[in-house]
């Protein structure tokens, strides 16, 4: 999915928003959008506790035999595109952040 309509970090929080929500967005692509460090910073919350709720929705699955029906309900974003966004260091620091917590 490609979001060449975002105009600034406010378009970027509320799809950060729909992201934490359960959107089933596994891509996004904000090339070219100028969100700023404030609006990457506010994608890169949601991606990371998704990923975490993921892992341990997993665990749960694994350890306890519950059924994969709950994982199906948490999507995980596979691909995020930032070229041309404005992010500066402050942004970079959130895509690595999210990057070490998101190892798996």
């Amino acid at each position: 999915v490609g979001c060449s309509a975002l105009a600034s970090a406010i378009d970027a929080f509320a799809l950060a928003e729909a992201i934490e929500h359960g959107c089933n967005l596994t891509c996004a692509q904000m090339t070219a959008n100028k969100i700023g460090h404030e609006g990457v910073k506010s994608l890169a919350r949601p991606i990371t506790l998704n990923d975490a709720r993921l892992e341990a929705l997993k665990e749960a699955e694994h350890s306890r035999h519950i059924t994969d029906e709950h994982t199906r309900r948490v999507s995980s974003i596979r691909e995020l595109f930032l070229g041309g966004t404005h992010i500066k260091s402050a942004g970079f620091a959130s895509v690595a952040n999210m990057i070490l917590l998101n190892r798996s």
